[in-house]
């Protein structure tokens, strides 16, 4: 009789939940360090093994940079696969409703400095990340924001390139994806983290719709959809990427002097 595997890790509570799978707190048996564990959901398989689950798995054993979530184990458990990842206790969200104080310059700088890094080396591996909101951007305790689930993410050969456009949170999505587009590129990305900047600013979201015709409409640019933020943000190259002015990479972003 074949002996049934063991998983090393005691599943503790329920911290997240994504699009493919829920992610636990856990114990690494024997020691007093905690981890992050998704247990994936079987949607589709391939060879007995989540097509998603590999996506993701693969994605971040190619991604080794300090501001993206770090991948530590892979497991197969009782037929279930769970990808283990360096535990973050605090995500950008979190942070965010727990500090109502508008957010110094330095700060802010380096929050940006750190999410522009981490998803300019997702985009130098030819990874769009579809998902970049704030529950998905960790903190750890030294401050350094990190990149996570990269559970929607795809590796391109062009770019840009034919994709499903039902992807990125409704408040984050870029206009192309709202208008049923499939052919984008990394500049969805980059519309995300414009957004989350605002948010950083404002400590609110900057488009709050309510289905897709609504976000659309309040993304459309005049001068009462920008007068709230203009004041604050006018020394900055974020309206840039938000009416898509100049097509910038996250590099591109990092190298900007205002």
């Amino acid at each position: 009789m074949s002996q049934i595997p063991l998983s090393k890790y005691h599943l503790l509570t329920k911290i997240g939940q994504g699009l493919y799978g829920d992610v636990y707190k856990a114990n690494v048996l024997g020691t007093d360090q905690y981890v992050a564990v998704k247990k994936i959901r079987n949607y589709d398989i391939s060879a007995g093994v989540p097509v998603t689950a590999l996506r993701e798995t693969s994605l971040l054993q190619r991604i080794q940079h300090k501001n993206v979530v770090k991948i530590l184990d892979v497991e197969k458990i009782h037929g279930q696969i769970r990808v283990i990842m360096e535990y973050l206790k605090l995500d950008l969200q979190q942070y965010l409703n727990e500090n109502k104080d508008r957010l110094s310059l330095g700060l802010l700088k380096k929050f940006m400095h750190d999410i522009l890094q981490g998803v300019g080396a997702c985009h130098r591996l030819n990874c769009i990340h579809r998902d970049i909101q704030p529950k998905n951007i960790l903190i750890q305790e030294d401050g350094t924001l990190k990149i996570g689930d990269f559970g929607s993410a795809r590796v391109f050969q062009k770019c840009p390139q034919f994709f499903t456009s039902n992807v990125c949170a409704l408040w984050y999505r870029a206009p192309e994806l709202l208008l049923g587009s499939n052919y984008y590129s990394t500049a969805i990305d980059m519309w995300a983290i414009g957004c989350v900047f605002v948010e950083l600013l404002l400590k609110q979201p900057l488009f709050q719709g309510e289905n897709e015709i609504h976000q659309f409409k309040l993304i459309i640019p005049n001068a009462q959809s920008f007068q709230t933020v203009v004041s604050i943000i006018s020394k900055f190259r974020i309206l840039a990427i938000l009416i898509y002015k100049y097509n910038l990479t996250a590099a591109q972003q990092i190298n900007y002097k205002t």
